[in-house]
């Protein structure tokens, strides 16, 4: 009995594979960057409104 990872190589080629996993790790270092991005965002908007609260 064949696996299911085995029987979508066979569907789609290894070419296919190969550049399904490659999307795959794009898309999570982008929405990586983008996660970090918001949280970066959320912090220096959370010290302008500190800094805007003590003049």
């Amino acid at each position: 009995m064949k696996s299911k990872m085995v029987m979508c190589h066979e569907k789609i080629g290894w070419a296919g594979a190969v550049y399904l996993v490659a999307w795959a790790i794009a898309i999570s270092i982008i929405l990586g960057a983008v996660g970090r991005l918001a949280i970066n965002l959320v912090k220096a908007y959370a010290i302008m409104k500190k800094a805007n609260h003590k003049g």
